[in-house]
């Protein structure tokens, strides 16, 4: 599968977000152009803030 993102040459990152039913769901997080250290930096914070909630 192509990632919207992809094709578009736009930053993308994707992560667990959590679990329904015993199945892992994750989440996309795109970016606007050059924004790609922000968007691991939002990536971290979401990851370190769910660690947290668990």
């Amino acid at each position: 599968m192509t990632s919207v993102a992809g094709v578009g040459g736009l930053p993308a990152v994707s992560m667990p977000a959590l679990h329904l039913a015993d199945a892992p769901v994750g989440v996309c997080l795109v970016g606007p152009t050059g924004a790609d250290l922000a968007l691991v930096d939002l990536a971290i914070d979401l990851s370190s803030s769910s660690a947290t909630r668990s």
